[in-house]
């Protein structure tokens, strides 16, 4: 079967939609994935400064009061939400939280399975500790030493102050999963309007598809015509090269 003209134009103009469509589809997802990530982590900075100064104010006797940060925190996590975000609803929270010292050693921690152990040189610490940003995205359970994207979570601390000095680090932990049904909707909303673009450009595609083949159907039959030797009238065809290509034959 021989392909015709119109027909080869809009298999051209399908393949190359189609992949317009799905590369800008894909940059789009990603960037969306990570302008979620960015969003949650300039919330997570202030949760965890506010929690931070909170503990600072509870400072006794050059100690951090961890029962009062277990109240503090156990008071939050008891929390009952019913809080609709678009089409997604909170039902708990879901921040977890630890407290080291000076030394980078966990104080507290609201899973209990941190408490006790040399957080020094992990990265949210030991940056928080020195003054800087401190921040990290590592497995959300501390057993898995090969975490996927969904295992993961993004820990942003905020260094506790007593007398002017930094004196510990409080670590805010949100699970990337947690974020996930926001990705998700967010994705099929940029997947129905690609859909819808697609097509529209499918559309477009078969009409410039068909004004060609109609063009290029006339001027096959006025020639086979003429080759016939018949008496008939050039075909008027709008586009201007096939026009040319018309008049010149019947000249």
């Amino acid at each position: 079967m021989r392909l015709t003209i119109g027909l080869k134009l809009f298999i051209a103009y399908f393949i190359i939609s189609s992949g317009i469509v799905w590369v800008v589809t894909d940059k789009m997802t990603v960037r969306l994935t990570k302008g979620i990530d960015e969003a949650a982590e300039e919330v997570m900075i202030d949760a965890s400064n506010l929690l931070a100064q909170m503990v600072s104010n509870d400072i006794e006797y050059d100690q951090i009061n961890v029962e009062k940060v277990h109240a503090l925190i156990s008071g939050y996590l008891n929390r009952e939400l019913n809080a609709s975000i678009y089409s997604v609803t909170k039902k708990n929270p879901n921040l977890q939280v630890y407290v080291t010292n000076k030394d980078g050693i966990v104080i507290y921690d609201s899973t209990g399975k941190r408490k006790g152990k040399d957080y020094a040189r992990w990265n949210d610490v030991y940056d928080t500790l020195r003054g800087k940003y401190g921040k990290r995205s590592s497995a959300f359970d501390p057993t898995i030493k090969a975490p996927t994207a969904d295992q993961k979570a993004m820990y942003v601390a905020a260094p506790i102050y007593h007398n002017n000095q930094i004196f510990g680090v409080l670590t805010t932990v949100k699970s990337t999963i947690d974020l996930k049904p926001f990705v998700l909707e967010q994705k099929q909303q940029i997947n129905q309007y690609a859909i819808y673009l697609f097509l529209i450009s499918l559309l477009f595609g078969a009409g410039a598809s068909y004004v060609v083949s109609r063009g290029t159907n006339k001027l096959v039959r006025y020639t086979t015509a003429l080759s016939r030797g018949e008496n008939v009238v050039a075909p008027k065809i709008r586009q201007v090269e096939f026009a040319e290509l018309s008049k010149a034959i019947e000249k």
